[in-house]
């Protein structure tokens, strides 16, 4: 038996899936994960759930297996475009076991293409798609690579500030987006928004809530610029009714195009989600949804933040808040066992305190609803 993971995933299926992968711990079995050669891209929305759900599997039961039948090491094509893979490749990352179409171990010999790709000095691009990881618990150039840090070769380099985003971005548009309708100053704004996350990552993601440093750990980013056809949109969203599917309607609402352009950024990381990194300490059944969610918002507040040296003193998740309004964005966050969004078209920003944030089910910015718990943010 096998946690078979599909492709072409929503947030119903990811769902499933964690509903799965909690049910197989709390059984204390082996089951090992399956997987495809590539996942798709699934809908709009449920990339970082999706790699969520792996960081979930290997910080709970660190040694399951990863296994994938079509997997063929001799191919460095097949080996190729199961790496290009965003959610396959936090998977490989993240696990010490990786098991081919014959069921041996093979995670030693993707190693030479796992180093190729990380080698690369502006990230991985797959279509329209940017990639940029981090890999912490690799050599240093893994870990600081030169697209998010300052000096990489120094032995504490410093994140980037925003205008550096603002080129890669820029970049990638040239060379992968012709028909983008990003303006100069749009650049500028989602780089300075880039900045502060991988910053925030940076300060409180590398270890677990008593400060030890995780034994794996990846972080990243991925953009994707979507070209949806207004008479199709559906086909881009989930069949039931969700928070995606009513920005896009506003979005539609709001532009006079027959093709909308979405800019879709999912930045992640495997750190102990903001719950437990402000509270230190880990989320208990005893502790209720209302604190957990109270304590979620207050880290949008500037001047609060969980680091002890108080660099760049809590006003990173504040800026992106402001960022997304500005723009009419939208913000969704899974964390802990809350599921949470804010709609920035529907519900723009009255002022700078306001930092009001919704759950996905009961549209209550104070009744959250519960789920099963995720690893990371």
């Amino acid at each position: 038996m096998s946690i078979s993971i599909k492709k072409n995933n929503t947030v119903e299926t990811i769902n499933e899936l964690l509903a799965a992968i909690h049910k197989s711990i709390n059984a204390q079995d082996n089951q090992p994960i399956s997987l495809p050669l590539n996942l798709g891209h699934g809908k709009i929305g449920s990339r970082a759930l999706l790699i969520q759900a792996f960081i979930t599997i290997y910080r709970l039961k660190p040694d399951t297996q990863l296994y994938c039948r079509y997997l063929d090491v001799s191919d460095p094509e097949n080996i190729n475009s199961f790496l290009s893979d965003p959610h396959i490749l936090v998977a490989v990352l993240m696990s010490s076991t990786l098991l081919d179409k014959n069921g041996d171990s093979v995670k030693g010999q993707i190693n030479k293409f796992l180093i190729d790709r990380f080698t690369s000095l502006n990230g991985h691009t797959r279509g329209r798609q940017l990639q940029l990881f981090t890999v912490d618990h690799s050599i240093h150039r893994f870990k600081y690579p030169q697209f998010f840090y300052d000096s990489p070769e120094k032995e504490s380099p410093t994140v980037k500030e925003g205008n550096s985003f603002a080129s890669i971005l820029k970049n990638h548009a040239k060379e992968r987006l012709k028909l983008n309708k990003l303006h100069l100053s749009d650049y500028d704004n989602i780089g300075r928004l880039l900045s502060e996350l991988i910053l925030n990552t940076h300060q409180h993601a590398l270890a677990d809530t008593n400060g030890r440093e995780h034994f794996r750990s990846v972080r990243g980013i991925t953009f994707d610029y979507h070209l949806i056809p207004k008479n199709s949109a559906a086909a881009y969203m989930e069949e039931q009714e969700s928070c995606f599917s009513e920005y896009v309607a506003a979005l539609s609402n709001s532009r006079g195009a027959s093709t909308l352009h979405l800019l879709e950024i999912t930045i992640f990381d495997s750190g102990p989600g903001l719950y437990s990194r402000q509270e230190s300490e880990s989320i208990s059944p005893a502790i209720k949804l209302k604190d957990e969610l109270n304590i979620v918002k207050s880290c949008f507040r500037k001047n609060v933040t969980s680091k002890r040296d108080a660099v760049g003193y809590g006003r990173g998740l504040t800026r992106v808040m402001s960022v997304l309004n500005e723009h009419g964005g939208m913000l969704t966050l899974r964390t802990g066992r809350l599921s949470l969004y804010r709609n920035f078209i529907i519900h723009p920003q009255e002022h700078n305190d306001d930092i009001e944030i919704y759950d996905v089910e009961t549209n209550s910015t104070i009744d959250p609803s519960g789920h099963y718990e995720v690893q990371g943010a």
